[in-house]
C-alpha cells in the first residue's frame, strides 16, 4: 500500500492493502493471527514501539487486541524529548527501548517492532547530532540522520547478550511517491527488505523474485524455525517463488513480474508497460494473454 497503515498491517498480519480501506480501524473486530499471537504462543514477549501518539492509525488499539502485549510511545518519553507532531526523534526512541529489550531478554525470547518516522514531514532534525551531515538540503540530510539512527541502534544493541541470537529485520512501511512515469508510481511501493543474523544462523543470499510485505512474517517464522498454521495468502520467500506481486494504491491495483507492470483502476481502465526502462507504451492490447495472467493472479488473492 502507500499509507503506514498498510505497512504496519501488512507485515504484522500478513494481509494485503485492499483500496482505500483501513483495516487498523475498520477490522478491529476481525480476528487476525500475526505474528505477535504466533510467537506469543510459543512463550514469546511482544512490544511495539512509535515515535508518537499511539492512537494514530488506531495503532495501540489494533496491535494490543492482536499478539502485542505492550505499545511504547511518546506517553512514556520524557516531555522534553518531543520534538514535533511526530513525537521524538527516532534516535531518542531507539535509546529508550534498549533497557526494555534487555529487560524482555531476562524474561526469554521477544519480538519488538520499531516504526520511525523522522523522516516524515514535519522535518526536524535535532540540534545535537553525534555525525556531521554531509548533505545541504534538509530533505536529504533527515533521510541520512534517520539511516544514522538505525545505525546507532544497532551499536547499542551489539553491546547486549541478546545480539547475536536475534534476526532483524529492516524495511519500509512504503515507498515515495517520485512523481513520475505512471500514475501509480513503483517508487511509492519498491521498498528495500534485509534481513540481518549477526550470529550467521542463516547463510548469506538474496531474494530476486518478486515478494511483498506480507511474505515477511512467514519468512521470519521459517528463519526461527517456529511452527505456525498459515491462514493467509503469504509465502517464506526462501522456501517457494512466486510469479508476480500483487498491490494496492486506494484506488488502484497493481501487479508485477519480473518483466511487466500491469495497473487496473477503479474506472476499469487497464494497462501494462514494460517497466525495466519506465516504458510508457501501452502493451495491453498486445499482450493480452499476460494482462490476463497478472489480472487474474491480483484480483484472485485481493478476493
Amino acid at each position: 500500500g502507500i499509507h503506514t497503515f498498510n505497512g504496519i498491517y501488512s507485515t504484522l498480519y500478513s494481509f494485503p492493502a485492499l483500496y482505500d480501506q483501513q483495516p487498523m480501524e475498520d477490522w478491529l473486530n476481525q480476528r487476525h493471527t500475526g505474528i505477535g499471537n504466533v510467537l506469543r504462543a510459543h512463550g514469546w514477549r511482544t512490544l511495539f514501539c512509535t515515535t508518537h501518539d499511539p492512537e494514530f492509525d488506531n495503532m495501540r488499539g489494533f496491535l494490543t487486541s492482536h499478539g502485542f502485549d505492550r505499545v511504547i510511545s511518546e506517553d512514556d518519553y520524557p516531555e522534553e524529548w518531543i520534538a514535533s507532531t511526530n513525537g521524538v526523534p527516532d534516535h531518542r526512541m531507539f535509546e529508550f527501548a534498549v533497557p526494555e529489550l534487555n529487560a524482555l531478554a531476562k524474561t526469554g525470547p521477544f519480538l519488538s517492532v520499531f516504526m520511525t518516522t523522522s523522516d516524515h514531514k514535519p522535518y526536524i532534525l535535532p540540534d545535537s547530532l553525534w555525525f556531521e551531515p554531509r548533505s545541504t538540503e534538509l530533505e536529504d540530510r533527515i533521510v541520512e540522520y534517520a539511516d544514522r539512527s538505525v545505525a546507532r541502534f544497532f551499536e547499542l544493541a551489539s553491546k547486549e547478550p541478546w545480539y547475536e541470537k536475534t534476526v532483524f529485520v529492516i524495511l519500509g512501511d512504503h515507498g515515495v511517491n517520485m512523481g513520475h512515469t505512471y500514475d501509480m508510481p513503483m517508487s511509492f511501493h519498491h521498498t528495500p527488505l534485509l534481513f540481518h543474523l549477526p550470529g550467521g544462523q542463516v547463510s548469506p543470499g538474496r531474494i530476486t523474485a518478486p515478494c511483498g510485505q506480507i511474505d515477511v512474517a512467514p519468512t521470519l517464522l521459517g528463519m526461527l524455525n517456529v511452527p505456525w498454521t498459515n491462514t493467509t495468502m503469504c509465502i517464506d520467500i526462501r522456501q517457494r517463488v512466486r510469479p508476480c506481486m500483487y498491490f494496492c494504491a486506494d484506488d488502484r491495483i497493481g501487479c508485477i513480474d519480473g518483466e511487466h507492470y500491469f495497473i487496473h483502476r477503479a474506472d476499469g481502465h487497464e494497462t501494462l508497460y514494460a517497466y525495466a526502462d519506465l516504458s510508457t507504451q501501452d502493451l495491453s492490447t498486445g499482450r493480452p494473454d499476460k494482462v490476463k495472467a497478472l489480472r487474474h493472479y491480483a484480483f484472485s488473492m485481493m478476493q
